[in-house]
């Protein structure tokens, strides 16, 4: 079983939300966990948006984000931006009209689903992508639903 994580589920790592407590003991699981490389930013932005926002203080960013770049090395199979990925947003993703991180995201997925020989879950907590997962036949986790 793999697991396929975009930034709305990572965030809950460093942040408390709904659906942090199931998204952190699926991370202590003995799977494989895949994203793509735009992960990166998104979750590093995002910590600095929510310091900005007073959310967290700076002592709680700068520490949160040591965190996920440890975490980024060695919990994540990372997927980079290739021609393959640039193949499926043509070929299959288009036909969504959906933010273009996210288009890259399910993108994403899909190449790991279509190269790695297990079941690839889709694990998210953002409602659009969800739904574009569903469409393309991905097996889905809101850790959001699933508790706190």
């Amino acid at each position: 079983m793999i697991y396929y994580l975009d930034a709305s589920v990572l965030v809950k790592v460093y942040c408390y939300e709904e659906g942090t407590e199931a998204i952190v003991n699926l991370l202590r699981s003995e799977v494989s966990f895949y994203s793509s490389i735009v992960v990166y930013s998104e979750v590093l932005f995002t910590l600095r948006r929510k310091m900005k926002n007073k959310d967290i203080g700076k002592n709680e960013f700068l520490r949160q984000t040591e965190r996920f770049k440890s975490h980024f090395q060695t919990l994540i199979n990372c997927i980079q931006i290739s021609d393959d990925i640039l193949n499926i947003l043509e070929n299959k993703v288009l036909k969504h009209s959906m933010r273009a991180l996210d288009a890259i995201h399910l993108a994403s997925a899909l190449l790991v689903r279509e190269n790695i020989d297990e079941d690839c879950i889709f694990v998210c907590s953002d409602d659009d992508l969800l739904n574009f997962a569903k469409e393309e036949n991905f097996d889905l986790i809101n850790p959001a639903e699933t508790g706190t």
